[in-house]
């Protein structure tokens, strides 16, 4: 299974864990420019998994101050809730 939360990050799955992945750029060389996706954490639910995310994109980024910590919380949640809710009514169909 894979879940895009963002442009950045995305879910997927094997048999044994919930994986989180975010996409980087080859910045030298013949692949220049490509995109890829780089392993963050290897999780045991998507629970854990989320909050990974919110933790890497927070200590990646430049966000200072509680407010903004928050808001970057509640707008990266509202945006998985979103996703999740489509998700759901694509299976439901």
């Amino acid at each position: 299974m894979m879940l895009k939360l963002n442009g950045t990050y995305r879910i997927s799955t094997d048999n044994k864990n919930v994986v989180l992945e975010e996409q980087k750029e080859v910045k030298e060389g013949d692949r220049k420019g490509e995109k890829y996706f780089s392993t963050v954490g290897y999780y045991s639910n998507f629970e854990q998994a989320i909050q990974g995310c919110i933790k890497h994109g927070l200590l990646n980024s430049e966000v200072e101050g509680l407010r903004r910590i928050l808001d970057y919380i509640y707008m990266f949640k509202a945006d998985v809730i979103d996703k999740m809710e489509l998700l759901q009514s694509e299976v439901a169909e």
